[in-house]
């Protein structure tokens, strides 16, 4: 599906944009020296070319929009809401087991599970054959309890099954039962790693010995407890002492702890040495002196910066972010014919938060790269014969998931690797997001694995049904465990959303749940603990229901959200407010999230009102459902 971006300078908005800001000044945020009257410039519009035109209303719309931020309520993107709903209770992949065959495995299975082994072999000697047989005996023969496998027993499943992932062990085994028949096990291929999806990463620290580790702990000493004049007093002493690389690093590591602390000329004077360096580092350097200009109303200074931190930028995520802040400080700096540029390279890496905010502001459709993923009738046309397709179909209609994952994968490992993308998006559809997740971060040789894998959405629904985004709501999970429903955190945190135990209690009266470490395990109740947690901290008076804010108390808590509300000096300015989150990792947490979100909304297609939101420079707000609550179906 293919999503339509409008233009954000249309010229119905200038008017009020205009009226708004005529007259009006705030010293508590870096605006425009003497605001000209908008209606004259754009007479000399019949001057420029059709991309100056654009370039120019642009610039006058967002600049008049830096003054703004306050957060409206903002509707859900419903499209992706009826998507993402609509595919936990419908399939592209039709049913192959009747009712009587699912009744019979989901009983044989459940046997195999509670180790009850007459009542296995009594099923197995009833049915002498049928679509999961071969799996079960599998299952069976290799439990750990189970009654000693004789030779003929394995070498009847060999014939059969040799393509299971359990081939492997059962000829191991029948080995050792004095079997010495080959046969023929399928050979893996060779795997290639693919992309993953952007992070915003800090440079590895510079260990060539030229920094101390006693004074390596003493200034990151003073810089946690606040005190960037420590730190950098300490690092006056060392710094001639350094090499290059590390004098980069060290100097934008003080530089920042001053941006933190809100002492933007100290920052920006600091972040300006760090260029007499080299390496990676350097960049990060520009990107402080870019946000402490900016915050200094110096917007010349800010776009120099930024854009030294574009082109010097090793990680992708930084690229695009110092691209579009730098057409952010043109806009500021009334340089039109310069905005145009930036928000163009920004616009290239489309799947970083600023390349799709790039996008929105020029009004390019976003790729359809990333609204592929859904299983379709061609995809099973070449599937359909492929015996393990058949079996991890089949492991799927009785809520076998784990033994589904595991056939898939294999078929993966020893299959064409021309269906390796059919394979992937199946798993995509069966709601393995395991083997998704690992298909798409591994291909063969010869194959491309598609981007949207990157981003799994699985057939689950809460328990107490849809009651946030779920697109917001994967957004998250995907963050938080990468999809495992039994990982635990070493703080204590559970399940798909990492739901702590504090955070369990909060809220098992209302769901009318224990919240206990099993039922956390389970992906349908921690999904729902994970959106009524999220529907806490949007009512918090700490996030004022500001979707960047919630995402933070998501990763940090509600205490921190609420002392930055003080002490983060974002102008409020949504972007501003992202950027300088204190906690390195609930700062990339946002972004990443955020990001995630609007990669989800990619998939559904429809439009993306945060995504609008940020562009024009107005604080997103948590997604209204509105009435659309969506239920559980059975």
């Amino acid at each position: 599906m293919r999503v339509e971006a409008s233009p954000q300078w249309a010229s119905a908005r200038l008017p009020n944009c205009c009226d708004l800001r005529e007259g009006e000044s705030d010293s508590g945020r870096a605006g425009l020296d003497g605001q000209a009257d908008l209606s004259d410039r754009i007479d000399d519009l019949t001057q420029l070319s059709a991309i100056q035109k654009a370039s120019f209303l642009a610039a006058s719309i967002l600049a008049c929009s830096l003054t703004g931020g306050i957060a409206a309520p903002a509707a859900a993107n419903s499209s992706a809401a009826e998507y993402f709903r609509d595919r936990a209770v419908s399939s592209n992949v039709p049913q192959l087991l009747s009712n009587e065959d699912k009744a019979y495995y989901r009983q044989l299975f459940g046997a195999i599970d509670d180790e009850n082994w007459s009542r296995v072999k009594s099923m197995l000697a009833d049915r002498a054959d049928g679509p999961l047989h071969q799996v079960a005996k599998a299952e069976y023969y290799l439990h750990a309890n189970s009654p000693r496998v004789e030779a003929d027993q394995i070498q009847q499943w060999m014939s059969a099954g040799r393509y299971l992932p359990q081939a492997e062990q059962l000829n191991i085994l029948g080995e050792k039962r004095g079997l010495s028949a080959t046969y023929g096990l399928p050979t893996e291929q060779t795997f290639v790693r693919q992309p993953y999806a952007s992070k915003r990463i800090r440079p590895r620290s510079i260990n060539d010995g030229t920094m101390p580790n006693s004074t390596k702990d003493a200034i990151l000493d003073r810089i946690k407890n606040d005190d960037p004049d420590g730190a950098r007093i300490l690092l006056d002493g060392i710094d001639g002492a350094l090499s290059s690389a590390s004098r980069a690093e060290w100097r934008q590591r003080v530089a920042w702890s001053y941006y933190i602390e809100n002492n933007d000329p100290a920052a920006f004077a600091l972040a300006q040495t760090v260029n007499d360096g080299s390496g990676a580092w350097v960049a990060e350097g520009n990107w402080v002196a870019g946000l402490s200009a900016w915050r200094m109303n110096d917007c010349g200074s800010a776009a120099v910066y930024f854009e030294e931190a574009a082109n010097g930028a090793t990680d992708i995520e930084l690229a695009a972010a110092a691209r579009y802040w730098a057409s952010r400080a043109y806009i500021r700096c009334r340089a039109p014919e310069k905005v145009t540029e930036q928000l163009r390279g920004a616009a290239q890496l489309d799947e970083t938060l600023y390349g799709m905010l790039a996008r929105e502001q020029l009004g390019q459709a976003m790729p359809q790269t990333h609204s592929s993923a859904d299983f379709n009738l061609e995809d099973w046309q070449k599937l359909r014969n492929i015996e393990n397709v058949r079996t991890a179909v089949g492991l799927a209609e009785i809520g076998e998931a784990g033994l589904a994952d595991e056939v898939l994968r294999h078929q993966a490992r020893i299959g064409d690797a021309s269906q390796y993308n059919e394979l992937s998006r199946l798993a995509r559809e069966l709601g393995v997001p395991a083997t998704q997740l690992w298909m798409a971060h591994n291909a063969p040789r010869g194959a491309i694995s598609e981007p949207a894998l990157r981003y799994p959405a699985p057939r689950w629904t809460p328990v107490s049904g849809w009651k946030v985004d779920p697109a917001l709501a994967y957004a998250h999970t995907l963050q938080e465990s990468n999809f495992r429903a039994a990982v635990v955190s070493p703080a204590g945190a559970r399940g798909l959303m990492q739901i702590m135990p504090a955070a369990a209690i909060d809220h098992r009266a209302k769901l009318g749940l224990r919240g206990n470490a099993r039922e956390l395990s389970k992906p349908e109740i921690n999904l729902a603990f994970g959106q009524e947690h999220l529907n806490m901290l949007r009512d918090s008076p700490a996030t004022e229901g500001k979707l960047p804010k919630i995402m933070a108390a998501y990763n940090a808590g509600l205490r921190p959200v609420g002392r930055w509300n003080s002490e983060v000096r974002d102008q409020d300015d949504a972007l501003l407010y992202m950027e300088s989150i204190p906690y390195w990792e609930t700062r990339g947490y946002v972004a990443i999230v955020m990001r995630n979100y609007w990669m989800y909304e990619r998939q559904a297609g429809g439009a993306s009102p945060s995504r609008s939101e940020l562009a024009q420079n107005d604080w997103p707000s948590f997604p209204d459902m509105g009435r659309a609550r969506f239920t559980s179906r059975d």
